[in-house]
This record gives C-alpha cells, sequence and structure tokens, in this order.
C-alpha cells in the first residue's frame, strides 16, 4: 500500500512514514527496497535510510538486487567496487541477471572490469541453465537474456566513447 501510494501521490511522506516504522537494520523486505528506490530517484534519501539501504545489499538474493540500483543512485562510482564484486554472481540466473544488469548498464564505464564476463556470457553457446519444461521457451529466455546482456554491454562501451562516438582505446575492442 505504501509503495502504491507513493507513486500515485509522489509524496515523500509515505514513503519516509513506512521505512520509519522498519528496522534500521532489515535484511529483506520487497516495499522497502522500492521506497528505497523510489526516494533515491527522486528526493534522495536520509542517513536512516541509507542504513537501511546498506543492510539490505548487505543480505544476498533478491534484496540484494532488488537495492542494488539505488545503491548506484545514492553512492555513484564510490560504490562501484562492491558493486562489481557483486552483480556478477548473478549474471548467469536467469532471474536475477534481470536485475544486475540494468544496474552494470547504468554504471557505465565504472563497469568496465566486468566486460570480458559479459562477452564471455555473450560468446557461450549455452547460456542459461533454464529449465521451463518447453524447448522454445527456454530459447526465448536465453535470447532474451542474450539481448538483455549485449544492451547492457553496448551502454557500458558506449560510456567508454566520447562525444564524438569514436572511440579511445578503453573500450576492449582494440580500435581507436
Amino acid at each position: 500500500m505504501a509503495l502504491t501510494l507513493t507513486k500515485i501521490t509522489a509524496d515523500r511522506a509515505v514513503a519516509d512514514e513506512y521505512l520509519a516504522g522498519r528496522p534500521e537494520e532489515p535484511r529483506r523486505g520487497r516495499t522497502s527496497a522500492a521506497l528505497l528506490t523510489w526516494l533515491t530517484k527522486h528526493d534522495g534519501i536520509t542517513e536512516r535510510q541509507r542504513h537501511q539501504l546498506r543492510s539490505m545489499f548487505r543480505t544476498p538474493g533478491f534484496g540484494q538486487l532488488e537495492t542494488a540500483g539505488a545503491l548506484w543512485l545514492h553512492e555513484g562510482p564510490t560504490a562501484a567496487d562492491e558493486l562489481l564484486e557483486v552483480l556478477p554472481h548473478y549474471l548467469y540466473d536467469d532471474l536475477y541477471a534481470r536485475k544486475a544488469l540494468p544496474v552494470l548498464a547504468a554504471m557505465g564505464s565504472h563497469a568496465r572490469p566486468i566486460l570480458d564476463r559479459l562477452d564471455q556470457f555473450i560468446a557461450s553457446r549455452h547460456r542459461l541453465a533454464v529449465n521451463i519444461g518447453d524447448d522454445d521457451a527456454e530459447m526465448r529466455a536465453d535470447e532474451m537474456m542474450l539481448a538483455a546482456t549485449i544492451a547492457a554491454r553496448n551502454q557500458i562501451v558506449d560510456d567508454l566513447r566520447p562525444a564524438t562516438g569514436q572511440c579511445n582505446g578503453s573500450c576492449g575492442q582494440g580500435h581507436r
């Protein structure tokens, strides 16, 4: 209810009140993660909310992925090493990778160290361990993940190029 009301009214007071009623060190909570993300995209977060965000990010799993984007939005490049340590572990899972890839793409050139992993994933003939039970659905899931990975990679590489659109050699593709 708090998330819906916050999105409809764009009133941070609803989000603040909800988060104030949560522990300072929550381990999980989709609503809390979504509200923290909303706040980082709009007005920013308080120090207590930063503690909540950090606590949720430290817990591996979906909560970690749901807060990774908010962590990047709030802390920016200072969180890059920490995000690059965590997010690659999720790239070979179709559900988790869908949350990790947009964060890596948003990081742009700060995600450059992950390019080799993305290239390996793209070049691999068997990318995901998907067990949907339908070969066509599994192939579509793999193709969708491939497209998302290529898009994330392109966004990272594009961020490495100067405004002229010419590569300065730092994209890892061996051209200038």
